[in-house]
């Protein structure tokens, strides 16, 4: 499941079990369409009870849709907060990736949401 709610300047993404790149369209669709969303937005995304494992593929996958629904008002940081070196690592592929298709995302690893959120007000939330 993927749900997100507004907090301040933040959109906070939270995906909980299995989910696709279907859902998280979903999701930033209506994300997108939200009137209370703010412009710039800053993304927090919460993959701590994730237990999706997507491919180098979903990835980039995610990344476009990820820049297709968000990208004219999406700040270029983003937040990860992970739980386990699992978490972690995929968080650092979505860096990579980001980088190689010259997303712009400066993407930053937490383990605690509330440290993600003082980062993202700090770089201009």
């Amino acid at each position: 499941m993927v749900s997100y709610v507004i907090n301040g300047s933040i959109l906070e993404v939270t995906g909980e079990g299995e989910y696709g790149t279907g859902e998280i369209t979903a999701v930033l669709i209506a994300a997108k369409n939200d009137p209370r969303r703010p412009s710039p937005t800053f993304l927090l995304v919460d993959i701590r009870e994730s237990q999706s494992n997507p491919s180098i593929g979903d990835v980039q996958a995610r990344l476009a849709v990820v820049q297709q629904q968000l990208g004219a008002t999406l700040a270029p940081t983003v937040a990860f907060v992970v739980r386990g070196m699992g978490r972690d690592r995929l968080a650092q592929i979505y860096q990579a990736r980001s980088e190689d298709v010259g997303a712009g995302f400066r993407i930053e690893v937490f383990t605690d949401p509330e440290a993600a959120r003082v980062w993202l007000r700090t770089h201009g939330a």
